[in-house]
């Protein structure tokens, strides 16, 4: 339906703006109306207009639909997809857009049928990934000993964590070693070994490529591009092959052996932060995210209301965490509580040392300079007092499984631990953890037993 809108102009004449809504777009013209015209001539001139606009309207749309290709309608939804998500959800979805473009490019969205995404599908399954990276084998300590690892670390673009890697003798990014060699100029295959990996694509990994090209075809069956979008479940159900990584969660006994370690551990920033990992269950971005007034040292609080993730070549991101439910209050438990008053004597300390060159951020777990922590550097810490306490190796988030998983076998109601996790929906914590709890086939008939004395 077209809106007229008339103006008055200076010269005392008029003119008409008509506007037509389709699809949510709107189109508009500018009309003048000439001196001396008559009121039903005017009425009909805007019909005129108005009816050849709207034709122009529906015949522009009809060749935009016949000719859009798939990189076209990618870029489209691609800035749509920005403007609603988070960065790191843009970021991953353009990464992702470089093999669908190479596989979808240059077709007409109208002409891309269930068998070309079908041989998509075929595609992931079969797929290796080669990765390039490289080993140490060389020492660098004569190489840098009047330099300044920091200056290093600057020139190279990369963190001081990685260095350490490097050292270390771990296989790094085939890059950083590329890097190093080039700013200390040494000779690549005199200090490095370079490895090839090769790997098919995780199941995970799959479904967000399979994500990715489901929500193009839905922008496009929005837009109208298309009738059916090929890449929904209805069409492509099982095409996908693969089993879902089993979630990494420390026994019970395991956890006992960590929780002494961390009741000897010395370095109080490292205890505090895989205490708080463990017991809280918080993510390792929610824990970067945190700041001293996240705390409220009287009630025994704290508020998990952002989380900090570094991403390849953006560096720092801090947004809102995960969920609309992830932002949630906890009430400190006691030793962690201890632990924090303990680590704030000492941050204070160090802020008041560094003078002028600290970066006040707030944030409670930091670098040596007030900045966020590296996500990286949890792990760098857990690993290092897993092995010295003779503990299996796990990641951080593999802390958080832990936690939830405790409190469930606790007995504790899973809206509770739903709440605590952060979670988007009690469903969601049990279908996730559900079957690591034991099962006892009489645990109803027992409650019954009581239930009605």
């Amino acid at each position: 339906m077209a809106t007229i809108i008339e103006h008055k102009l200076k010269n005392g004449r008029k003119s008409y703006t008509v506007q037509i809504k389709y699809n949510n777009k709107f189109y508009s013209t500018t009309w003048k109306r000439p001196e001396n015209m008559k009121e039903n001539e005017c009425k009909r001139t805007l019909e005129q207009i108005t009816s050849e606009l709207n034709l122009k309207v529906i015949n522009k749309i009809n060749l935009t639909n016949e000719n859009i290709t798939f990189n076209e309608c990618a870029d489209q939804w691609l800035i749509q997809c920005k403007s609603s998500n988070s960065l790191s959800h843009y970021l991953r979805s353009k990464e992702q857009l470089i093999l669908l473009r190479e596989h979808f490019g240059n077709k007409l969205m109208k002409s891309i049928t269930l068998r070309d995404v079908e041989n998509f599908c075929f595609y992931l399954n079969e797929k290796k990934i080669e990765r390039a990276r490289a080993k140490l084998i060389k020492p660098l300590d004569d190489v840098i000993k009047n330099m300044k690892i920091l200056d290093i670390c600057k020139n190279c673009n990369f963190t001081k964590t990685t260095f350490q890697f490097v050292r270390k003798e771990k296989i790094i990014e085939l890059k950083t070693a590329l890097s190093i060699c080039k700013y200390l100029k040494l000779d690549f295959k005199e200090y490095f070994e370079k490895i090839i990996t090769s790997h098919p694509y995780a199941y995970e990994s799959k479904l967000k490529f399979k994500r990715t090209l489901s929500a193009i075809f839905n922008f496009a069956l929005k837009h109208e591009y298309i009738t059916k979008n090929y890449a929904s479940s209805i069409f492509i159900r099982g095409l996908i092959k693969g089993e879902t990584n089993e979630k990494d969660i420390l026994t019970e006994e395991e956890t006992k052996k960590l929780h002494t370690a961390l009741l000897n551990e010395e370095n109080k920033k490292r205890q505090l932060s895989i205490s708080i990992l463990l017991y809280m269950g918080l993510r390792v971005g929610e824990l970067s995210g945190l700041e001293w007034k996240d705390i409220d040292f009287e009630n025994h609080t704290m508020f998990i209301q952002r989380s900090t993730n570094f991403l390849p070549k953006y560096g720092e991101c801090t947004k809102s965490p995960k969920t609309k439910n992830s932002k949630r209050k906890l009430d400190i438990p006691d030793h962690i509580y201890d632990m924090l008053v303990e680590y704030k004597k000492e941050y204070d300390i160090e802020k008041e040392k560094l003078g002028s060159a600290w970066i006040d951020r707030d944030r409670i777990i930091c670098r040596w300079n007030g900045l966020p922590t590296y996500t990286g550097t949890y792990t760098i810490w857990l690993t290092d007092i897993l092995i010295k306490n003779g503990i299996r190796k796990v990641t951080p988030h593999s802390l958080r499984h832990t936690c939830i998983t405790t409190l469930l076998r606790k007995q504790i109601a899973p809206q509770i631990v739903s709440k605590w996790a952060g979670h988007s929906s009690t469903t969601v914590t049990l279908d996730t953890y559900a079957h690591f709890l034991p099962e006892d086939k009489n645990i109803c008939a027992k409650m019954i037993n009581t239930a009605f004395c």
